[in-house]
């Protein structure tokens, strides 16, 4: 995309933000973290509009768009240090308002977007980890290997809610765990191993068959992981006592 198009539709957007309904924001949000020249050079004033007209449709938002946005926040560094208090909280009540209609992967990208927004995480309130976390209870049985991966990585990184976990939600995500083990990649379960070291309590009460699961998972993906994939692997199963 040249530089020319990337500036008339920044300008476009900056112009008709104040217009845009809660899709047309979550949708422009996220296409801006997927273009990395545009996100880069994404001007101030256009930030400013986009948090406006965040602010304002949050209580319109459904499950999709609230996910999306935080979703695309946690990858646009600029927009989330500069996000006000007033769009984290309002994203946070649309949060906690549609988490009980979120699906699978929407609760696994909104839980996994929290730890890269450092404020909002810090801000997050307890009514919202709970709502996040019967949503994830509810849905661990049809999650897939990379919304239990993301999941379990995200509670390893918010530690009022990994410290607030239910058992119940601590057993989902294990049956869970086990049950796409045998389908995730390297990423997976490097995060998954990664994850699980850093929860204590999880850790504590892993089910001999989900560490049976995870070990020949991570022999089978051991030669397509990368450094960075290895070595996370390697520490995470030494702390686990999981033979790799």
């Amino acid at each position: 995309m040249p530089r020319s198009l990337r500036d008339a539709l920044a300008q476009a957007a900056e112009r008709v933000a104040p217009d845009m309904n809660a899709q047309e924001v979550a949708n422009t949000l996220n296409a801006y973290a997927k273009l990395e020249a545009a996100a880069a050079e994404m001007p101030r004033s256009l930030r400013d509009a986009l948090a406006k007209a965040a602010e304002r449709v949050a209580p319109d938002m459904n499950a999709q768009g609230v996910a999306n946005t935080l979703n695309a926040y946690s990858k646009l560094e600029e927009a989330a240090a500069e996000m006000p208090r007033s769009l984290r909280d309002a994203l946070a009540e649309a949060a906690e308002r549609v988490a009980p209609s979120m699906n699978a992967q929407e609760v696994a990208n909104t839980l996994n977007a929290y730890p890269k927004l450092a404020a909002a995480a810090a801000a997050m309130p307890r009514s919202l980890r709970d709502t996040l976390a019967e949503a994830a209870e509810r849905l661990g049985p049809i999650m897939n290997a990379q919304d239990i991966a993301n999941t379990l990585n995200a509670y390893s990184k918010l530690e009022a809610a990994a410290a607030e976990m239910p058992r119940s939600l601590r057993d989902a995500l294990a049956k869970a765990a086990e049950r796409v083990a045998p389908s995730m990649n390297a990423q997976g379960i490097a995060n998954t191993l990664n994850a699980y070291a850093k929860l204590e309590a999880a850790a504590a009460e892993m089910p001999r068959s989900l560490r049976d699961a995870l070990a020949k998972a991570a022999a089978r993906q051991r030669t397509k992981m990368n450094a960075i994939e290895f070595g996370m692997t390697q520490q995470a199963c030494e702390k686990l006592e999981i033979p790799l």
